[in-house]
């Protein structure tokens, strides 16, 4: 897993390697979730207003390959 926070738009970019063409669906406002065409893995996520989300409530949303936790740690 790799992830960039962009502290001045607010929005934290995961990539989960290898990168693949992927559909986006938005999973609840302002958290889009991109899976590959070919085997339905989730390959990026992207959350609008990262520092204003809890937690507890991405670990829920999120699919489990995503360490919401590391996350947090590399946005402060």
């Amino acid at each position: 897993m790799e992830a960039r926070y962009d502290r001045e738009h607010d929005v934290m970019h995961v990539f989960l390697p290898p990168i693949e063409p992927a559909d986006d669906e938005e999973v609840v406002p302002g958290v889009f979730v991109s899976t590959s065409e070919a085997t339905g893995r989730v390959v990026e996520v992207h959350i609008l207003d990262f520092s204003r989300r809890s937690p507890q409530v991405l670990k829920q949303i999120l699919p489990p390959a995503v360490d919401v936790d590391r996350l947090v740690a590399g946005a402060d």
